[in-house]
């Protein structure tokens, strides 16, 4: 158990879970426009909806990481080192491990 929740604590910054409010936001102003507009709301496929969309923001935040670190736009200084935790240039997770 304790093996398990390393790893969560590890990968936690690299999802960036406090951006996924706005996803959600986003879905569900979707969902009321559509509702208001078509007087439709299918609960199971808001629900779908929302976790894969959300699920779809953390694997972009991964890659974002990812990608930005390979390409030299994350690296030790830079601004986004400094205003939020970087699992890959603070030495918490490696490439291979990202992925």
């Amino acid at each position: 158990m304790n093996m398990n929740m390393s790893r969560l604590a590890l990968y936690l910054p690299a999802l960036r879970p406090w951006s996924f409010p706005m996803t959600a936001v986003s879905i569900s102003i979707g969902a009321a426009y559509a509702y208001s507009s078509y007087h439709v709301f299918d609960p199971t496929i808001y629900v779908i909806t929302l976790i894969g969309s959300i699920a779809l923001h953390a694997f972009v935040n991964i890659t974002n990481d990812y990608f930005d670190t390979i390409y030299g736009v994350d690296r030790p200084g830079a601004p986004t080192t400094r205003y939020r935790p970087h699992p890959l240039i603070s030495g918490i997770m490696t490439l291979l491990r990202l992925l």
